[in-house]
């Protein structure tokens, strides 16, 4: 089973995971289409960042920012090919849904792209529907953005 860490944008165990989300992105979305999206794929100062650890061995993250009071955007979310198949995504998931919550936002929005399959399978088991593209994804015919509204969790 995945530990998952909560941590920020500075975390020296994050950059190789964005390094390679990035190139593994880039083998994808051809670069045209990597250049138009990586200014937004920044994470900045503030951001929240999980990061995931499966057997020791860091193979996962995932990142929230907020984008005004009930509202945040799940950012960067990605398992190492060699970890996928362990529910680590859907791990992640809820960790980052756990934190806005406890941030106080009532929704999480997201970007992607159709042909990561596996991604909108992972939105859409978890509750996330199709929305339109909010900016600057607007303009970006590639993209297909969700929604999930955030039910507060009940103590059992």
């Amino acid at each position: 089973m995945a530990v998952i860490h909560r941590t920020g944008p500075n975390d020296p165990r994050l950059r190789p995971l964005v390094e390679e989300l990035d190139r593994y992105l880039r083998d994808l979305d051809g670069d045209v289409l990597h250049q138009k999206v990586s200014p937004y794929n920044r994470l900045e100062p503030g951001t929240n960042v999980l990061i995931a650890e499966l057997n020791g061995e860091v193979v996962g993250c995932g990142a929230l920012r907020s984008l005004d009071k009930e509202t945040a955007e799940i950012k960067r979310m990605f398992v190492r090919p060699t970890a996928r198949g362990n529910k680590i995504g859907a791990a992640i998931l809820t960790a980052l849904e756990d934190w806005a919550r406890e941030l106080g936002h009532t929704q999480t929005i997201l970007e992607t792209v159709p042909y990561l399959e596996s991604a909108v399978a992972l939105y859409s088991r978890s509750g996330y529907a199709r929305i339109p593209n909010y900016p600057p994804y607007d303009a970006i015919a590639e993209s297909i953005c969700f929604a999930k509204s955030l039910e507060p969790k009940l103590d059992v």
